[in-house]
């Protein structure tokens, strides 16, 4: 076979697609045809792509080379054919994927066009049947994003957001599709240990980036290798606090778990994995946890990457990892469920109420697949594990199968989150809710819909609770496709009636969330009845629709008529608005209303409706009127079998048309109103009635007359009549009430059923069209000339010819060129490429008049024609005499829709899409339970039939779009209209600007190659022209906004953006308009202009683009990819003339040759500078004028071209230097820069860069709006991504998780002097130092700038200097000198010597950290060994020395090592750890030295050195023993002194462990922290405040590490030492810690160390202290609430007995006092109770209403006693109160009756 030839498979077509099928029948032949023609074009692109052709290629995407042009014109063909939903063979799939890859993976290929070949490809790659055994290059892309996306930040050329944005956004989804690809030789095993082995969890640089693209390729379906689990799991757990972290590793165990169900023993990784989830949903930890640890995120550059979804990701592993045969599994899931369940309540909603809904969501959503897919397998008799595939859906084994009972337990579980969720006060909470309830009620539906029904019932039930009835409405509309459906409940039929009765009252007028929720609920439950009644099912529900069809009317009508009610007036006289109803969400409710309904109740209805129409007369529900009446029309035709005009039409015309005197019709004698609303509901009518011919003739006659109205509403009406009579006589749409069927078998076809136009319809519409043509030629014409006198009169006639185009759009549509129907495939015949590229985009067939061939089509043709003839000439008349006259201007251009403008993908036809995804996804779960395992394809094909409908609709919809269009044919006029457009769009009037330039933007889509470049050239030289100022000394604004505006529109830019061409000139023109435009508004405009173009300019190919072969091993040589010179050219071309504009330019912006360089506009020099800046690229060096020009503009006095030159200069000198490490690059540009930068100019440039201190970019690309939207930050920040390489000039800093302090030295300015000096090396030093030194030892250095600014900027030039030279340099002699590393040695001691205050000591420890994070062999390097070195001299700390110096001293030798890896020893860390712990420098009297020390000992806990840690572990015995707790006798021996000095220490500890684990050091402290935890406990014993909230902190802190089952042993041990200390403060202080230790561990600590803390807990309930007592009762809370059920009946038994034991005598036998004993015991029993009854605040387990029952005899107890028995009370009262009716239920009577009494009036006890 050949493949670019008219030849096939003999049994195989690529029209044969299921939808194709249902399409209408008058275009359906045509199909098979057009299909095979264009996948032979797509075969012939794809095997000849890049081939040179004899003449050049005609292009319409603006492409210049071969490859490119054919590449697009393949993408372009390839997407419309998979969107017009034709078929690929296997053959042809591999020969496009392997097409679409070979332009992927060329270098130079345009970035736009890469990204749309990697969506289209990724769709192929997403087909079920796409099968490639060669696997995919999935290495070439991943090295294609690191280039482009992730490399850039070392220096690349600019890329405007906009294409970065869509570039990654098509790049990295293309890369997950790899891994289903591989080649042979590729493997998981062999994957991770590629990628795998490169994670760094200590470095953040290295931390990401590998992980991040392991996840992306990691293999985890088939029988890929699962040996990466247990280093992965080690590698997981030692990073914390990091969100980003958790979510990549949750991601690849889900995904394995899903696609290999239970083929790996997950019980090992349960706890690692579920000790993750609770900190996903940001629940709250109250105040015993007020502060988190820092967030370790993601580095910006790299985020783009991160694609996975914590809380979807959670779902997904907790779904798969359930099974019968391993329990802990479920015990898990159900320790987690009782830990959020609080947290769903409607009054406990929070942050995390969104958090909660998505997990739920997903839960439930994989839930039901994982169950579908196995209920079908063992159906199918398949017992054995089905790992998952491409192809395959994954099913476990059967004993790993989910039981009955387990969903059982499962679903007791979820159904009680579901119903709290579905009352939430947050929209995204209650819709996953009714999701969920969905999902479990397909899963289970004996044990789901029955009680959710019931609470429906109760909730539609409810007057009192509004949000009952809302909660209600969303779960019925949600729950209809699972109760409805016969197989899943089969008595669900039953229970609709009573439902659909109990949701009338739902549509109210005061409440439109209600309403809505109301429709929603009909629309669900009728087209559900559609299928019902279609199959036979459920005919007894006709006799009930017909008198609920007649209610549903009635509270309709009550509806509009609120909407028709003039508002009313409040008592400060204001106006209440009408209920705000969606149009939409009303016309899918009564449009699946009425298909369902029977054939007799639909006319019914339809007469009733034309009744209440014919009444009725008002503007504001006119639209919900017309609605109805369009359906419900449609509906009786349907039912009667042929039309429904004679319920409307005859009506509806007597009350518009009479007979005058002489028998002529007139207009009746009604209002504007009257006749306005009569008007609107007659069109509706025509076009949905079916055979409206008898009625034509009354019909144009009173459109007519209409017309003839002064009133512009009512002759609006009249065309609006005119326009739906032509819809009605022309439009093909499916039949109302077809597809409506049930369910389809598995392999059987739909039917739908087409309403087409008849011969005579057509005919009929030809008339009306003709006779509406000239009725408009008549009203504006006199002697044959149009006649402007009457501006009325023109209204009206271009009003009709609107309508007559707008309605007659089938009938002007479809007649095709000649060179469109002799383009074809012939068989046996080679096709040419240019042929292919026109074949791919020619009309498809569609159904429309011209389409019909012979007589039809002239018609169309002629038709066409003529009107637009018409238009066009009333619009020259206009421009002619009446050019001041806007509004009629205006409303010549409204007529005028050309291009794919009628058939647009409009709101409707996107609504229908829409629609359908949603429905289909409402559906998706219950047919994924139906379908059978080895069904063909998705669960899409057993959809119901009103479903699948609605997907053919908007399969014809876009056909519609892509057919040809009226003028298709009609090129004369068509570019007449067009030149009368481009006049329009630079009119002076605004909104006609507006409305030309859409017109012209949509037309010039479809128009030929050379008319769109010859267009927007005219526009860029009407731009340029507008520029240059007149003799007034002003220019021609107007022109200026109106072509700035067009160049700006979507559809030019992108030309715009392919050719050097058209880009040259329009940013010069662009550029010498922003420097004329005074004028706010023309500013603007030309501002967006430019920033329009910043945003999407990406390096444009100036050179042969040479694209891979097809074996993607090499680059394609048999292709000609030759390219002209002539793009080349247009690049110089415009550096030039940047420059010359600059160098001709005074002050005014006038150009002047004798004009000297240096009195150019400064905004002039600044616009250029960024546009040169955009134009640098690695292939091809600058010239060397313009390297001069950003090298001494770095010196201008121009802050803003000082800005863009630096960042200019920076990636020039990064190109320049991997040019001359890549192939020795002419070094004529680095010679040019160097001769600017003399020693005289050296010393300038530091002057005005010292001056931009305080200035400058932050290094958050915060611009502060410094220099406005033209600026080069602006620029990056807004165009070019907020990770923009010219923000900093590199890669985020720094590289380790030592967060950078806030330093006020700037990122940027380092890295400029850093390129600088690596470019130059040591000859570059000699300039510099002078100004240098004195920039440091100077007084007053530099006028203006303060000396500590001064000392800042000489820090950041020194920093660049240190970091910059390299002892051997390429060049050696550049290598950096002993004398060179001293001098730069003694600038970095000046400056630390020199900085003071703790805004200099935080700006010293950063230099210092620039110096250590330098590159092995630069001076940095050598610079930091020479300052740590003095740093760890003894002693570290000199207490003899000033204050600031010694804090100073310890940051500095901090920062000294905060970027060192943890096996770092070079420096004598064990000593300064040694010095640090002792007693006098540990106790230092200064706080803030104190903060230093806690901050260096932090620090120096993360080297692993064994030397370093057996000191460190050394060291902190040493202090434990020092700050051990105290016994009484110790105290009272202890000198005040000691006394002082043992409280420093304690806030030194303290301090220490809050940095550690507040910057999330917790992996490598926590051997340390058992031994400190008791001298922390001691802390808090102190009369400092400040002290003990440190302490406090330092303990919330430490509860929230991640510790092992050792130290969590050792620090239970602790705790209860700490608990039965003599002092209420460490008693008291336990508790906080336990409950948050208790909370952050709940997953790893078992049963044993759970019940320990409860004990210490409960202990604490019987302390001597109140205050004691009452803080163990608010930590007991959640203790209980997260406790098994043995747990808390064990501890409710001791409560209990502890109650009855201290139970008082009776007052009357003796009258002796309770014992101190006893009250605190008893006190200690109520306040335990109360913490069980309280874990439960929103339900009532079984025990507690014995547990309320007990307490209520200590109501009269002494105090305090009977307090906290009250106090219980109130706050059960408080929760309960809102389901009190349904809770009470719980207790029995004797139990309700006692507790009633103390809940009937609960503020008596308060």
């Amino acid at each position: 076979m050949t493949a670019d030839v008219m030849d096939l498979e003999p049994d195989w077509e690529p029209g044969d697609h299921r939808f194709i099928a249902l399409l209408p029948d008058s275009y359906r032949e045509l199909i098979r045809d057009e299909a095979r023609e264009q996948l032979v074009a797509l075969r012939a692109l794809a095997n000849r792509v890049g081939e040179s052709e004899a003449e050049n290629p005609d292009c319409n995407d603006s492409y210049s080379r071969q490859p490119e042009v054919d590449l697009a014109a393949f993408e372009k063909g390839l997407s419309r054919y998979l969107d017009v939903k034709y078929r690929l063979s296997q053959s042809d799939i591999e020969l496009f994927v392997n097409t679409c890859f070979r332009g992927i993976l060329a270098d130079d290929l345009d970035l736009v066009l890469r990204a749309k070949l990697s969506r289209t490809v990724s769709r192929m790659l997403g087909k079920r049947d796409c099968c490639l055994p060669d696997g995919l290059p999935w290495r070439k892309v991943r090295d294609l994003i690191v280039r482009v996306h992730i490399d850039c930040a070392d220096g690349g050329a600019y890329i405007g957001k906009d294409i970065r944005d869509a570039h990654c956004r098509n790049l990295v989804p293309l890369l997950r599709k790899c891994r289903n690809f591989l080649q042979p030789d590729d493997s998981a095993e062999r994957i991770w240990n590629e990628l795998g082995v490169d994670i760094d969890p200590t470095r953040s640089m290295n931390c990401f980036e590998p992980l991040l693209l392991l996840c992306q390729v990691l293999p985890t379906r088939g029988e890929s290798w699962t040996g990466w689990l247990p280093q992965a799991a080690r590698t997981w757990q030692m990073l914390e606090t990091s969100s980003d972290w958790d979510s990549v590793w949750l991601g690849m165990f889900a995904r394995l778990a899903k696609n290999q169900p239970l083929a790996v023993d997950w019980t090992p990784y349960l706890s690692i994995v579920y000790e993750r989830i609770p900190s996903s949903f940001r629940l709250p930890l109250g105040s015993a946890a007020p502060q988190s640890p820092v967030e370790r995120r993601c580095p910006a550059h790299c985020v783009f990457l991160l694609t996975e979804k914590l809380n979807v990701s959670a779902a997904a592993f907790c779904v798969h990892t359930l099974t019968p045969r391993n329990p802990e599994s479920f015990h898990y899931f159900k320790r987690l469920i009782a830990l959020v369940t609080n947290f769903f309540h409607p009054s406990n909603g929070g942050r995390w109420s969104s958090y909660l809904a998505c997990f739920l969501g997903q839960f439930t959503s994989n839930l039901t697949a994982r169950v579908a897919r196995e209920r079908s397998a063992t159906k199918a008799g398949v017992n054995e594990r089905v790992v998952g595939s491409h192809s395959v859906k994954p099913v476990a084994p059967l004993e790993d199968r989910l039981t009955d009972e387990l969903l059982s337990e499962i679903v007791d579980l979820l159904l009680p989150l579901v119903q709290l969720g579905l009352h939430a006060k947050q929209g995204y909470m209650s819709l996953q809710a009714a999701s969920a309830a969905r999902d479990l009620a397909v899963v289970a539906p004996q044990l789901v819909i029955e009680k959710l029904l019931d609470a429906a019932a109760s909730g539609l039930g409810s007057i009192s609770s509004p949000h009952r009835t809302s909660a209600a409405l969303k779960m019925l509309a949600t729950l209809t496709p699972v109760f409805l459906d016969s197989d899943l409940w089969p008595t669900g039929v039953d229970f609709l009636p009573q439902a659909l009765e109990l949701t009338l009252p739902g549509i109210d007028p005061n409440d439109p969330s209600k309403t809505e929720a109301t429709f929603r609920f009909i629309a669900g439950a009728s087209a559900r009845l559609q299928s019902l009644l279609a199959n036979g099912k459920g005919k007894e529900l006709s006799i009930f629709l017909e008198d609920y069809s007649h209610q549903l009317l009635i509270c309709v009508f009550a509806l509009l008529e609120a909407l028709e009610a003039p508002p009313k007036k409040t008592k400060s006289g204001s106006s209440v608005p009408a209920p705000v109803l969606s149009p939409y969400i009303f016309a899918v409710a009564m449009e699946n209303f009425f298909e369902a309904i029977p054939s007799a109740v639909a006319i019914s209805a339809a007469h009733t409706i034309a009744r209440q129409i014919s009444g009725a007369a008002s503007k504001n529900a006119m639209k919900f009127y017309g609605i109805l009446v369009r359906i419900s029309a449609a509906a009786a035709a349907a039912a009667s079998g042929s039309s429904s005009a004679g319920i409307f039409l005859p009506l509806l015309l007597n009350q518009v048309l009479e007979e005058d005197e002489k028998g002529e019709p007139v207009l009746a004698s009604l209002s504007d109103e009257e006749l306005l609303w009569r008007l609107r509901m007659l069109a509706q009518a025509c076009r949905s009635c079916g055979d409206v011919k008898p009625y034509c003739d009354r019909l144009v006659c009173a459109s007519f007359l209409a017309m003839q109205k002064p009133s512009r509403s009512v002759y609006k009406a009249g065309g609006r009549l005119l326009r739906g009579l032509l819809e009605g006589l022309t439009a093909g749409k499916v039949a109302f009430g077809s597809g409506t069927g049930g369910e389809v078998e598995e392999g059987n076809v739909y039917n739908l059923e087409w309403r087409k136009p008849k011969v005579e319809e057509w005919e009929a519409a030809e008339v009306v069209l003709r006779k509406a043509l000239n009725l408009a030629k008549e009203t504006v014409t006199a002697d044959g000339k149009v006649d402007l006198t009457d501006r009325e009169k023109v209204f009206k006639a271009l009003r009709m010819l609107h309508a007559t185009q707008r309605g007659g759009r089938w009938l002007l549509s479809g007649a095709l060129t000649e060179k469109a129907k002799n383009a074809r495939c012939r068989e046996g015949e080679l096709l040419s490429k240019k042929d292919a590229r026109y074949i791919l985009t020619k009309p498809l067939a569609a159904g429309l008049g011209g389409e019909l061939g012979g007589e039809r089509e002239s018609v169309a043709k002629e038709l066409w024609a003529e009107i637009y003839s018409f238009i066009l000439e009333i619009l020259v008349c206009v421009e002619k005499e009446r050019p001041n006259d806007s509004l009629l201007m205006y409303r010549c251009l409204e007529p005028i829709e050309l291009a794919h403008d009628p058939f647009k993908r409009s709101t409707s036809g996107r609504m229908i899409a829409h629609s359908a995804r949603g429905y289909k996804n409402a559906y998706k779960p219950v047919m994924e339970m139906k379908r059978s395992f080895s069904a063909e394809g998705g669960a899409g094909r057993m959809v119901p039939g009103f479903i699948m409908k609605l997907r053919v609709e908007a399969l014809h919809e876009l056909r519609l779009s892509l057919g040809a269009q009226g003028g298709y044919d009609c090129e004369e006029v068509y570019v007449d209209v067009l030149e009368g457009l481009k006049r329009l769009a630079v009119n002076d009037f605004p909104k006609v600007r507006d409305e030309a330039r859409g017109a012209l933007t949509r037309a010039l889509r479809v128009c030929k190659p050379a008319q769109r470049k010859a267009t927007i050239t005219k526009f860029i030289e009407v731009l340029d022209k507008s520029a240059v100022r007149g003799p007034n000394g002003t220019c021609d604004y107007e022109r200026m906004m109106g072509s700035a505006d067009v160049l700006r529109a979507s559809m030019v830019n992108q030309h715009l953006m392919r050719d050097w061409s058209l880009l040259r000139p329009v940013a010069l023109a662009s550029l010498r308009a922003l420097m004329v435009s005074e004028r706010p508004d023309a500013a603007m405009e030309i501002n967006a202009l430019y920033a329009k173009l910043a945003a999407c300019l990406r390096p444009i190919g100036v050179e042969p683009l040479q694209i891979l072969n097809s074996k993607l091993d090499g680059v394609d040589e048999s292709s000609g990819n030759d390219l002209s010179t002539a793009q080349l050219h247009e690049f110089l071309e415009l550096n030039k003339s940047l420059l010359t504009m600059v160098n001709t330019s005074n002050g005014n912006g006038v150009n002047s040759v004798s004009a000297p360089a240096i009195e150019g506009h400064w905004k002039l020099k600044s616009l250029v500078a960024t546009t040169l800046y955009t134009n640098l690229r690695f292939a091809h060096p600058p010239a060397p004028e313009v390297a001069k020009f950003f090298a001494e503009s770095m010196g201008s006095d121009l802050m803003a071209l000082r800005q863009v030159s630096k960042k200019a200069m920076s990636l020039l000198l990064a190109f320049q230097k991997r040019r001359i490490e890549k192939d020795g690059a002419d070094r004529e540009v680095l010679s040019t820069i160097e001769s600017v930068l003399s020693e005289d100019f050296v010393e300038r440039l530091l002057r005005v860069l010292a001056l931009d201190e305080g200035l400058d970019i932050s290094e958050s690309g915060d611009t502060d709006g410094f220099f406005g939207a033209l600026s080069l930050t602006s620029l990056s920040k807004h165009c070019d991504g907020d990770a923009c390489w010219a923000l900093v000039g590199g890669r985020p800093w720094p590289s380790s998780w030592v967060a950078r302090s806030r330093d006020t030295l700037s990122l940027t300015r380092v890295r400029l002097m850093e390129i600088i000096f690596a470019t130059f090396g040591s000859p570059m030093l000699r300039n510099f130092s002078a100004a240098v030194s004195s920039l440091i030892s100077s007084e007053d250095p530099i006028p203006g700038v303060t000396k500590e600014n001064s000392r800042v900027f000489a820090a950041e030039v020194v920093a660049g200097i240190a970091r910059g030279m390299r002892l051997e340099h390429s060049d050696k002699e550049r290598n950096a000198t002993q004398s060179d590393i001293n001098a730069v040695g003694s600038w970095a001691k000046e400056l630390l010597g020199a900085f003071s205050g703790h805004e200099g000591m935080v700006n010293g420890g950063t230099l210092i950290r620039f110096f250590v994070s330098g590159e092995e062999g630069t001076v940095a390097r050598s610079v930091a060994k020479l300052v740590r070195s003095e740093l760890f001299e003894s002693p570290i700390v000199d207490l003899e020395a000033p204050a600031h110096s010694q804090a100073r001293r310890l940051r500095y030798l901090h920062a000294s090592i905060a970027d060192e890896e943890p096996s770092f020893s070079d420096a004598p860390l064990d000593k300064a750890i040694s010095e640090l712990t002792e007693p006098h420098v540990f106790s230092h009297p200064l706080k803030h030295v104190r903060e230093e020390i806690a901050r260096c000992l932090a620090l120096l806990s993360s080297f692993t050195a064994e030397s370093i840690r057996g000191t460190y572990r050394q060291k902190v015995e040493q202090v434990a023993g020092r700050l051990k707790v105290q016994t009484k006798e110790d105290e009272l021996e202890i000198s005040e002194e000691n006394k002082k000095k043992r409280s420093r220490e304690n806030d030194s500890l303290s301090r220490w462990v809050s940095v550690v684990h507040w910057n999330g050091d917790t992996h490598s402290f926590g051997e340390f922290l058992t031994k400190l935890l008791p001298s922390l406990f001691a802390c808090l014993d102190d009369s400092d405040p400040e002290r003990v909230s440190h302490a406090r902190l330092a303990l919330s802190l430490a509860a929230q590490a991640k510790l092992n089952q050792g130290q969590i042993d050792r620090i239970l041990v602790d705790c209860e030492d700490a608990s039965k200390n003599r002092k209420g403060r460490i008693r008291g202080a336990v508790l906080p810690f336990l409950q948050v230790l208790g909370f952050s561990r709940l997953f790893v600590m078992d049963s044993d160390r759970r019940s320990k803390i409860r004990n210490i807990v409960i202990t604490l309930l019987g302390d001597e202290q109140l205050e004691v007592r009452e803080a163990a009762t608010h930590t007991l809370v959640p203790l209980i609430r997260d406790a098994p059920a043995e747990a808390i009946t064990e501890t409710r038994t001791l409560l209990n007995l502890r109650l009855q034991k201290t139970k008082p005598k009776s007052r009357k036998k003796t009258k002796s006092a309770i014992s101190l004993t006893t009250l605190v015991e008893r006190h200690s029993a109520v306040l335990g109770l109360s913490s069980m009854v309280m874990s439960s605040p929103y339900s009532v387990p079984t025990w507690m209403p014995q547990v309320l029952v007990a307490l209520t005899s200590c109501i009269d107890d002494p105090p305090p006693i009977s307090g906290s028995a009250r106090k219980l009370f109130t706050e059960f009262w408080r929760t309960h109160r809102d389901e009190w009716d349904d809770l009470k239920h719980s207790f029995n009577e004797d139990e309700l009756e006692t507790v009633s009494e103390l809940l009937i009036s609960p503020s008596y006890y308060a």
